[in-house]
């Protein structure tokens, strides 16, 4: 599935919300409850910067290289 921008993924916690079926929402849009339930914990948390994508952990990756060049 291609990545859902905060706008989108907003509008699917609306839907949810507003049916009240969270099952048949994922259905519809194609994603699974567990996204659905991420999505709403992080909107709760931070409002729309949670539903921004976010950069992958770049540090990880380069601690990894370096410790493999020493």
């Amino acid at each position: 599935m291609n990545e859902l921008n905060a706008k989108t993924k907003y509008h699917i916690l609306m839907q949810g919300t507003t049916s009240k079926n969270v099952s048949e929402t994922c259905k519809a849009f194609g994603i699974s409850r567990t996204i659905y339930y991420k999505w709403q914990n992080a909107y709760k948390k931070h409002g729309m910067d949670g539903l921004a994508e976010k950069e992958k952990n770049r540090s990880c990756q380069t601690k990894w290289t370096s410790a493999r060049k020493g």
